[in-house]
């Protein structure tokens, strides 16, 4: 969950929380209306690592000199918090990116008629691209 105190310049205030392992944005907000007033948004995420950023257009940060701005970000196991910065802050959460996958072996590749190495389950892959054990979903090979 993100939750953003906006200060006294909400329209200034941008954020997004990056898939590090992927680059996709997982969620995204700002543009906001209203002064001093609390948003929240919430999401679902995969056990991988994430990157929260937030942006003020104007340079100042959202807490102290022009209001009492600030983000949150919780989970189960997770509390992170700010909003004395200049330009950007960001932090990093979640566990590592997943790369050491084991695959198929050969007799498996064979018997499904696949000339090629087979894909691991979440292995990266793309929307079009072929997946052994699955289809491709959220960039990464899943079981059916």
């Amino acid at each position: 969950k993100v939750e953003i105190k906006t200060d006294m310049y909400p329209a200034e205030i941008f954020w997004k929380v990056i898939n590090e392992c992927n680059g996709t944005v997982a969620m995204s907000g700002g543009g906001y209306q209203s002064r001093h007033t609390n948003y929240m948004d919430s999401g679902c995420y995969h056990r991988e690592k994430y990157k929260f950023l937030i942006e003020d257009g104007y340079g100042d940060g959202i807490c102290c000199r022009w209001g009492r701005g600030s983000y949150i970000i919780t989970s189960e196991d997770l509390f992170l918090s700010g909003g004395q910065f200049n330009d950007e802050d960001s932090r990093l959460f979640g566990s590592e990116c997943i790369t050491d996958v084991p695959t198929q072996s050969p007799t498996q590749i064979e018997s499904e008629g696949i000339n090629d190495q087979c894909e691991s389950n979440y292995r990266r892959c793309t929307q079009d691209e072929h997946c052994c054990s699955g289809k491709c979903t959220r960039r990464r090979c899943r079981r059916h």
